[in-house]
């Protein structure tokens, strides 16, 4: 998947001509985006949601189940930390915090963490990057886009992250949306920079990034009421969902699916194309860090951020999922008690929230409830 044939012949003058286009959307052209989301969802195969089209419900029985997981996301209550910190001789950028919305904001906080290492760092001076999740593996291709030379240390393999595990639909959920004294901007400059960079990635390939039409159903979707307006975060209304089976009225809202099994290998692929390395290594303390060869290290550790910097601020949040047999779904779901996410490798059942809760050995009878109440849902809608 990582591999394909496509002609590539200069990723950094991809990696700038992307990294344009979300400065372009930066200085006012969202609505492009927006639009050009509207069509992507056509050509992924959404039918107008007017149109007389109904998509094929799921199928939730037991035979279908695959698996059960659990993720723990690394939220940071106030804001998303990415700035500096000076200690002995290392300068370090902090870039964790971002709850259940790492991938969404992965490409935005990455290229802060560019602007930060070339304000304080020269040119010629390598990069270490902690952490091969999405928010470093982005990192280390936005820091390698713009010439650094740059070695990704991880503990994990891709499947042993906590980004392996994400939906991930393209947006804003379970993050604090503050932004740092001085910079009141920063969060919103983060959200779109990231949203034009995942639009382009859309069109460019086989990234695992798809347009995807999002049905809401009651107070589904909490994550999409922060998505601007001019992004599409505003809600179509529905009489109907044109899901076969349904008789409730909902909204519509249009989005990107992001597939990690697919979106991670690939972005580890451009790492190694582009120069850098990926080797292994664990950090148990900020002495750790010292024996490096690198004095400029971007930190994307997520929960692991905490053995290397003492942040109060940042506590682990546990998200269970259910993962079915794939099926043809194009399209997304969200309601009141939980939502479906269909990938190519799975579709995902999820919905938890366990604050505070940091052990990864999913909890059966909690899954067994994710997968009853979409079962529910869908009895229940059927009905109306």
């Amino acid at each position: 998947m990582a591999t394909t044939g496509e002609a590539r012949p200069d990723r950094r003058a991809f990696l700038r001509g992307a990294a344009a286009l979300a400065a372009g959307a930066l200085a006012g052209v969202g609505g492009c985006a927006a639009r050009g989301g509207q069509a992507g969802a056509a050509q992924a195969g959404a039918a107008p949601a007017t149109g007389p089209r109904l998509f094929p419900a799921p199928d939730l029985s037991d035979a279908m189940v695959a698996a059960m997981r659990a993720g723990i996301r690394p939220y940071r209550s106030g804001r998303v930390r990415v700035e500096c910190e000076r200690r002995d001789n290392l300068l370090v950028i902090h870039n964790y915090g971002h709850g259940g919305a790492g991938v969404t904001l992965s490409w935005g906080c990455a290229a802060e963490a560019l602007r930060l290492v070339r304000g304080h760092a020269p040119a010629e001076e390598p990069v270490a990057v902690l952490g091969a999740g999405v928010v470093g593996l982005t990192a280390a291709c936005e820091l390698l886009g713009a010439g650094r030379r740059v070695r990704v240390y991880a503990r994990d393999t891709l499947d042993g992250t906590t980004s392996w595990l994400a939906g991930a639909q393209w947006a804003p959920s379970l993050v604090s949306r503050g932004s740092p004294p001085g910079d009141p901007g920063f969060f919103d400059r983060v959200l779109r920079g990231s949203h034009a960079r995942f639009a382009t990635l859309a069109d460019h390939g086989d990234w695992g990034v798809a347009r995807r039409p999002n049905f809401v159903c009651g107070d589904g979707g909490g994550g999409l009421r922060h998505i601007p307006s001019d992004l599409g975060g505003t809600p179509e209304p529905l009489a109907r969902l044109p899901i076969a089976g349904l008789q409730v009225p909902g909204g519509v809202v249009r989005t990107m699916l992001v597939e990690p099994p697919v979106f991670l290998p690939r972005l580890v692929h451009e790492v190694r194309t582009l120069g850098g390395e990926i080797v292994p290594r664990t950090f148990e303390s900020f002495d750790d860090l010292r024996g490096l060869r690198e004095r400029v290290v971007v930190n994307c550790l997520g929960l692991g951020a905490r053995a290397i910097v003492a942040d109060p601020r940042l506590t682990g949040v546990r998200g269970q999922v259910v993962l079915l047999r794939p099926q043809n779904l194009p399209y997304l779901l969200s309601h009141g008690d939980g939502y479906m996410f269909p990938r190519r490798d799975a579709v995902v059942l999820g919905g938890t929230v366990e604050r505070g809760v940091e052990n990864p050995t999913p909890d059966p009878a909690a899954c067994r409830r994710i997968l009853a109440s979409h079962r529910r849902f869908f009895a229940g809608a059927a009905t109306a």
